[in-house]
């Protein structure tokens, strides 16, 4: 099994999130040692895992539940990416943190774990028998059975009424209501940072001739990717049509056509000229400022040449440009790590009620900035924290 998880943790899907492949192996260790379920609790993973204090709020701080959802994402992908399935197949239960091991070999039963650790997998116990007077199977009506499904049928379609209800007054649904409730689909806009290549041939500059090529319309940052990819998953979801450009390839006209979603800062041709005028901006030397009070709010000293940071901090903005006259929504980092933290943070439940628990009153139909700080493990980001935020 320890081979198993060596080959998943140097997989694509798990090589490139230490937080992922902590909790996973963290998950196989409580496996192997046999113990109960019970004692895998999400506080016990927040200590042991992440660091977090013995007394830290697990209802404000979800890094261990974001986690888990992100295993069971990233443990997909990678057995879907399989040529040929392996024996022994590693799955995380929805609802639970104790790894399951699996024998893909078994045809037999639906679910079949390895014998040795038995942990979290749920056993049926034969009972005593008991001295019970025998049971006579008479035959149903039709009428019963009618009327049976009738009532289940009717309580189905209430529950599923009250839950579509809940969503709708959801503060992801509040958030996001200007854009979903656009009758238009929604202009999905990703970062292109630029890049250079030696020009063929050239090492050094020779009279007016650049020795360096830039790359146009060739890459995407992977932080821009993930946050782009949660943006248009909660779209989907919502039953909202989008489409998505590069962010040099929109026309202006596109802007004025109906939302519109900006993902990236500096790389975004439109990020700087729609953010134009608003409170919270984007500095020189890597700095977050407001622009009402001229005071930095955070900057990134230590940044190293290849953009790698223990730290990062994000912009995410809501508002009606007067520019287009329709709704726009940017989110940004300093680097691409704040940027996939700010994706997290517009697609989490959790993380906006704490946003906006403070807000005004009617903050639903106002514009708004909220400036994000992230930590990281490894080159993840850890779940974001407000740390200034705007109503207007």
């Amino acid at each position: 099994m320890l081979n198993d998880l060596r080959l998943i943790a140097e997989s694509p899907f798990f090589r490139t999130s230490q937080r992922c492949s902590r909790f996973l192996e963290y998950s196989v260790q409580h496996y192997l040692s046999q113990k109960a379920a019970e004692e895998l609790k999400e506080r016990t993973i927040g200590i042991d895992v992440f660091g977090r204090s013995p007394d830290y709020d697990t209802s404000r701080d979800n890094v261990v539940r974001v986690t888990a959802n992100d295993v069971r994402k990233r443990l997909a992908q990678y057995y879907a990416s399989l040529s040929t399935p392996p024996r022994l197949v590693l799955e995380l239960p929805p609802g639970t943190y104790v790894v399951l091991v699996r024998d893909s070999s078994d045809r037999g039963a639906e679910s079949s774990s390895v014998p040795a650790p038995t942990v979290g997998v749920p056993v049926e116990r034969d009972l005593p028998q008991a001295h019970t007077p025998a049971v006579h199977r008479h035959s149903v009506s039709p009428l019963l059975h009618w009327i049976a499904s009738t009532v289940v049928l009717v309580a189905v379609v209430c529950g599923a009424g009250f839950w579509y209800l809940h969503e709708r007054r959801s503060v992801l649904r509040e958030i996001w209501a200007p854009l979903i409730g656009s009758p238009e689909s929604v202009l999905v806009s990703i970062a292109e940072p630029l890049a250079y290549e030696p020009r063929s041939g050239s090492t050094i500059a020779t009279g007016p001739t650049d020795p360096m090529v830039p790359l146009h319309d060739a890459f995407v940052g992977v932080g821009d990717a993930y946050a782009m990819s949660e943006i248009t998953r909660f779209l989907t979801l919502s039953g909202k049509s989008w489409r998505l450009v590069a962010g040099n390839d929109v026309p202006s006209q596109d802007l004025r056509s109906g939302p519109v979603v900006l993902i990236g800062a500096h790389s975004n041709l439109w990020t700087k000229q729609l953010m134009s005028g608003l409170r919270y901006d984007f500095g020189s030397n890597n700095s977050v400022v407001d622009l009402s009070t001229g005071r930095v709010l955070a900057v990134l000293p230590g940044l190293t040449p290849d953009w790698h940071t223990p730290e990062d901090y994000a912009i995410v903005s809501r508002f009606c440009s007067q520019k287009t006259g329709q709704p726009v929504l940017i989110i940004g980092g300093l680097t691409n790590f704040g940027t996939e933290a700010a994706g997290e943070f517009l697609t989490s439940r959790s993380l906006l009620q704490m946003a906006v628990h403070d807000a005004p009153k009617g903050w639903q139909q106002m514009n708004f900035q909220f400036v994000l700080h992230t930590r990281m493990i490894g080159h993840t980001p850890e779940q974001p924290t407000v740390i200034a935020s705007y109503f207007w």
